[in-house]
């Protein structure tokens, strides 16, 4: 019993340090890292046409740091769904909803566990699965797919099937 209150008392520690050092550098304790975010926004940024799918589970994306356009990274899908029951670290973005570093693996040097590549791979297939359900309607372009954005997509469907009947 003892062992255990042991165990229990260097947990609760740990979680403690933890959570004083993410006060410290400026990251309040139930918000995802800066880091994290920026990774998000970068992901955003990369054009659609740089991202290629070469099957279901494989896509490539070009370099956005290459000015030759010639360097790929590699994204390869891992699982549809997180499979591990302490996984704390996902995106809250609406584009990136419940991703983290388990469901995809990237080729580029970040050792990040979830690059912008994998960012902007999960937010074209977050946005295909709105399409498939007819959520949102075909874009050119939706970067920064925000509530606001979905919200409008949902009222311009609306207003559009009411104009047909």
């Amino acid at each position: 019993m003892d062992k255990l209150l042991d165990v229990l008392f260097e947990m609760e520690r740990d979680i403690y340090l933890q959570h004083l050092y993410r006060i410290k550098i400026g990251c309040p304790p139930t918000d995802i890292p800066p880091s994290y975010q920026k990774r998000h926004t970068k992901g955003m940024n990369i054009p659609d046409t740089d991202c290629t799918k070469v099957n279901d589970l494989l896509w490539t994306v070009i370099s956005q740091a290459d000015n030759t356009r010639t360097t790929y990274y590699y994204v390869s899908k891992l699982s549809d769904t997180c499979n591990f029951e302490h996984c704390f670290v996902k995106c809250v973005e609406l584009a990136c909803l419940q991703l983290c570093d388990h469901l995809y693996f990237c080729t580029c040097a970040d050792a990040s566990g979830v690059c912008k590549h994998i960012h902007k791979v999960h937010s074209l297939q977050e946005r295909q699965v709105m399409r498939s359900h007819g959520l949102i309607e075909e874009e050119p372009q939706l970067n920064f797919l925000t509530p606001q954005t979905l919200l409008r997509e949902m009222i311009l469907k609306i207003l559009r099937t009411k104009r047909k009947n």
